[in-house]
């Protein structure tokens, strides 16, 4: 027992503080047969006092709206810098998240923060203790949380509605819906987001072979979101396909020959630099198509100098295909029924070359068939 007591009282005298702030690191000699270990240190990769990395927070100036991205930030910030005493230790945290403040406005809170801070010390807590943050975050959150945050998100939740994109719709409720306080799986909660998917939507999960509105175990929340993508995927390729057909549709009540380019011929596809815009005018086979553009002819009338659009023999021609009378002009005031322009293009068929009639279609396909009540 007195070897062990002296080697005790070695072990503390070697650890006391050296003259200049550092520690002596010799330690008393273990017993004999056993080897000597290394002291315990911080790991090598370990920056205990360096400084900071990362993105420091934006500082906070009492702005109620931004103090939930404040400690998000701070808190990331912490987490990046966990080795450091600055993070580390809650007291040192403490302090430095209050150099993160700045304003008039801040000012009396710090001040008071601090001899609170101050006081929690001198009545024997420890620098270490990590009651010393959650105190200090608990004051911060009751101060500055944005008293209006669940009644704005509460609102926003009822009128929220699903636009073109699905995933934007659900996240967004899923935001809404945490920062309001309603849980996802609610029945309120679900009834909500029924109400704010398309109806198209809506009736297609309805009527699917998964869904039993008689089920004792009615779907939750994910079982909603999860059948409501399915169906809109489905949905989507359908559209497609529809899309497809309705303009192979409009090519041939048109007439117009479908290319490897939708309608458009380019001169990468045997179109001319003067004749791309007039195209195919006449029943002409390939190989004559070719011999006229090398020799610059136009498509129509075969005579060199000019494009079929410009073609007069063309325009007369036509003019006496309308029996004498000028095609009626459309102009911005015109007002047609369906049935109206329908006609229209129908007797006036004949004046359209088929460029026209590729513009004419394209024209008449949705510019976004996504965008529809699904």
């Amino acid at each position: 027992m007195a070897q062990q007591g002296a080697q005790i009282q070695g072990q503390v005298i070697g650890q006391q503080a050296q003259p200049g702030g550092q520690q002596q690191q010799q330690q008393a000699q273990p017993p004999a047969g056993q080897q000597q270990q290394a002291p315990a240190g911080p790991p090598a990769h370990i920056n205990v006092n360096g400084a900071l990395k990362g993105n420091p927070p934006t500082p906070f100036d009492g702005t109620r709206n931004k103090s939930s991205g404040f400690l998000v930030a701070f808190n990331l910030f912490k987490a990046a810098n966990r080795h450091n005493e600055a993070m580390s230790n809650p007291y040192s945290r403490v302090t430095t998240a209050l150099t993160y403040m700045t304003g008039d406005a801040m000012e009396p809170w710090k001040e008071d923060q601090l001899n609170t801070l101050n006081a929690r010390i001198a009545t024997g807590v420890r620098d270490d203790d990590e009651q010393l943050w959650d105190l200090f975050e608990a004051d911060f959150r009751q101060a500055f949380t944005n008293t209006h945050k669940a009644r704005d998100a509460q609102r926003e939740l009822h009128a929220l509605e699903q636009k073109d994109n699905l995933d934007t719709f659900i996240s967004d409720f899923k935001r809404l819906a945490r920062d309001s306080g309603n849980p996802l799986n609610d029945i309120g909660t679900i009834e909500l987001f029924k109400q704010g998917l398309k109806r198209g939507l809506l009736n297609a999960i309805i009527d699917s072979d998964a869904y039993d509105p008689t089920t004792q175990n009615p779907w939750d929340f994910e079982r909603w979101s999860k059948e409501a993508i399915k169906q809109h995927g489905k949905w989507k390729e359908k559209a497609s396909h529809n899309l497809t057909q309705r303009r192979d549709g409009l090519y041939r009540a048109f007439g117009v020959k479908k290319g490897p380019n939708g309608g458009k011929r380019t001169t990468s596809q045997g179109g001319h630099h003067m004749d791309v815009d007039a195209v195919r005018l006449t029943n002409h086979s390939e190989e004559k198509k070719a011999e006229l553009m090398k020799n610059n002819q136009c498509f129509y009338c075969e005579i060199k100098g000019h494009r079929a659009k410009d073609c007069r023999k063309k325009l007369a021609d036509r003019a006496k295909q309308s029996s004498g009378s000028a095609a009626p002009k459309v102009t911005a005031a015109t007002t047609l029924t369906p049935d109206e322009l329908s006609k229209f293009i129908q007797n006036n068929m004949g004046s359209f070359d088929e460029d026209t009639k590729i513009s004419v279609i394209e024209s008449l396909m949705p510019k976004d068939f996504v965008q529809g009540p699904n």
